[in-house]
């Protein structure tokens, strides 16, 4: 069932349903509090419906279950971009770059 509700949450976010990926996933925190796919999903979305402070909160606790993750650091910088904050946002992303030289592969 867990992975099933995030398979779900994955294709809604594709079909960009973010309020929906939000509803569905805002109920299982708990369930999946050691889950950093899932807060990134969930972070991403509310960065899209331009709720920040969720967004930070989310993708704060997915870089604190998977530290370094490219796609989690890339998010908290837009969302320093989004708030005007040039200078943090440059930090995340040349920290990106320092430890993922090559290619971008990205979510």
């Amino acid at each position: 069932m867990p992975q099933s509700l995030l398979r779900q949450a994955s294709r809604l976010y594709r079909r960009r349903r973010y309020a929906q990926v939000i509803r569905l996933l805002e109920s299982q925190i708990f369930r999946f509090r050691e889950n950093p796919d899932f807060f990134y999903l969930l972070g991403c979305s509310c960065l899209r419906l331009g709720d920040l402070g969720g967004a930070e909160s989310y993708l704060r606790r997915a870089n604190q279950l998977r530290p370094q993750d490219a796609p989690t650091l890339l998010g908290l910088a837009a969302i320093h971009l989004k708030r005007g904050e040039t200078e943090p946002a440059l930090e995340l992303w040349l920290e990106v770059m320092e430890f993922n030289p090559g290619p971008r592969d990205i979510r």
